[in-house]
């Protein structure tokens, strides 16, 4: 009886052992990779969706706690022009979103702010390449400003290159391709809401709107 006993606990172990072994040797599941700029999702509303931001959705302060890195805010007007035309941008250097690192600047909507206060209470301003003049906004105003929705990105990879076929491949053939000289080509997909500025060397700039 003991024999037996032995015998069968010998074989529970050994079969617990073909287990264990069997576990620690199985394939792992693929990893699913997100925050990739291919990643753009659509929801009922017909609002796009990328980087965990919904456009016309997702505020300042939440897409802040999602780019993990410090943001600086910027309002780009210029003198004479209309306040229509005045645009607030929050920069973020250096984020890590999916297997990239990258640059990325929100577009945040104005809709109900008075921009004439906002320059206003700039806590300083200096011109800008484009012509216009970059106010940094005040404090007292950033809670405002992060309650509106984020209404487009752009998003630059740092260190990786682009070529054509893989653009094709992650989105498809774009609607058209539109030469820009120097080397450069805006890559079109109206229907992802995206556009792809892609020049000679494979450097990048996704547009989603």
């Amino acid at each position: 009886m003991k024999t037996f006993l032995r015998f069968s606990l010998y074989g529970v172990g050994v079969i617990a052992l073909f287990f264990l072994l069997g576990w620690w040797l199985r394939e792992p599941a693929p990893d699913v990779v997100e925050n990739m700029p291919w990643q753009i999702s659509t929801n009922a509303d017909g609002q796009r969706g990328v980087f965990g931001i919904t456009l016309g959705r997702t505020t300042l302060g939440e897409a802040r706690k999602l780019m993990v890195r410090e943001a600086q805010l910027a309002l780009f007007a210029a003198d004479g022009m209309s306040t229509d035309s005045a645009r607030m941008e929050a920069f973020f250097d250096l984020v890590p979103l999916g297997t990239m690192i990258s640059r990325v600047v929100l577009t945040i909507g104005l809709d109900g702010l008075d921009v004439d206060a906002l320059r206003e209470r700039a806590v300083d301003r200096e011109p800008a390449s484009t012509g216009e003049w970059r106010h940094a906004p005040s404090l007292a105003d950033l809670a405002a400003l992060d309650a509106q929705p984020v209404i487009a990105i752009s998003y630059v990879p740092v260190y990786v290159r682009f070529q054509n076929d893989m653009l094709t491949s992650r989105f498809g053939a774009p609607a058209e391709i539109v030469d820009e000289g120097e080397g450069r080509g805006r890559w079109r997909y109206p229907e992802l809401g995206l556009e792809v500025l892609l020049d000679e060397r494979g450097k990048a700039v996704f547009e989603y709107r």
